[in-house]
């Protein structure tokens, strides 16, 4: 319950901003996650191989 007064607050601050201000929050927040998938895929796909090499 509190992370959603957090976000609510971030978000009224976010929308006081102007558009130009907002579109380029929101690219950076997009790309923040994708770098954060491609991070997780890298992890698990070693996890894998490791796997795969201990039980050969």
């Amino acid at each position: 319950m509190e992370n959603m007064k957090i976000n609510e607050k971030i978000l009224q601050r976010l929308e006081s901003y102007d558009e130009e201000v907002q579109e380029i929050i929101k690219k950076g927040i997009s790309y923040t996650e994708r770098a954060q998938l491609t991070r997780v895929k890298n992890r698990l796909s070693r996890d894998i191989e490791k796997m795969a090499k201990e039980s050969m």
